[in-house]
């Protein structure tokens, strides 16, 4: 995102943008589609221009995900009023350039200038391909990731109360019920109050199955893929858990 603009947003467009990228997020993830138009506000001026191009970004990086090459011009057709500002679509291309950099290879310079030849020079090539190294190593490291530790953290110190490890062929349910794979005695929480699983695409994933909703890394969210670290708070401001990811299980398990 522009630096620029974020830091002229008030806390009510945040949470605007926020609502908005995470509606569209979680329609991918649950359903591996989604219809951009349905998740464009009603709004009018830079505010909606602003949350147009993020929604493109985040849904172009999915559509490459699930291998459908979209490209900026696909959009622009879609959404003319992005082309009034060359700094947009500058800052569309340059997220067009990481996704190909981390899906296959950087673009060459002298595609992009004669796609886009106002704007090529300015996208810097060497910082994009480094982004994209750092990223697809993340994304090896998510995908050979074949164990789970799930932590309820003690609330007064962060440390763990109950640890639980699980492989990738599991499907683990979170929850008050005594059949849960992970159990936490809390009124806050559901008899089953999510699911956490490997998903098709490598890639942990929670779904929310509580009545009182989950917060994923400080956002609630119905779906969400897990990173290592992730901390997840029921009805966001209940017990928490944590996530540990790991190719290799833990020694010694210490699943309860």
């Amino acid at each position: 995102m522009s630096e620029g603009f974020a830091s002229e947003l008030s806390d009510r467009d945040w949470g605007l943008l926020a609502e908005a990228l995470n509606a569209l997020e979680e329609t991918w993830i649950r359903n591996s589609s989604a219809d951009l138009k349905e998740f464009v506000p009603s709004l009018s001026g830079p505010l909606r221009d602003r949350v147009l191009v993020e929604l493109i970004k985040s849904d172009q990086e999915f559509r490459w995900q699930n291998g459908e090459q979209k490209r900026i011009e696909d959009y622009l057709a879609e959404w003319p009023e992005v082309t009034r500002s060359s700094d947009s679509v500058f800052e569309l291309l340059d997220a067009e350039c990481l996704i190909q950099a981390i899906q296959s290879s950087v673009p060459a310079r002298g595609e992009i200038q004669r796609r886009y030849p106002g704007i090529a020079d300015r996208v810097d090539l060497d910082a994009i391909e480094k982004m994209a190294e750092k990223e697809r190593e993340r994304l090896h490291q998510l995908a050979i990731a074949n164990y789970i530790t799930i932590r309820l953290l003690d609330p007064p110190t962060d440390d763990a109360q109950t640890e639980w490890q699980f492989t990738r062929d599991e499907t683990i349910l979170i929850g008050r019920s005594a059949e849960a794979d992970v159990r936490v005695d809390n009124t806050k929480v559901s008899r089953m109050h999510g699911a956490v699983f490997h998903s098709p695409e490598s890639r942990w994933q929670y779904s929310n199955l509580g009545k009182n909703g989950t917060s994923v890394d400080g956002k609630m969210a119905q779906e969400a893929y897990l990173q290592h670290g992730t901390l997840l708070q029921i009805s966001g401001v209940g017990p928490r858990l944590q996530v540990d990811l790991r190719a290799e299980p833990m020694s010694p398990q210490s699943k309860d």
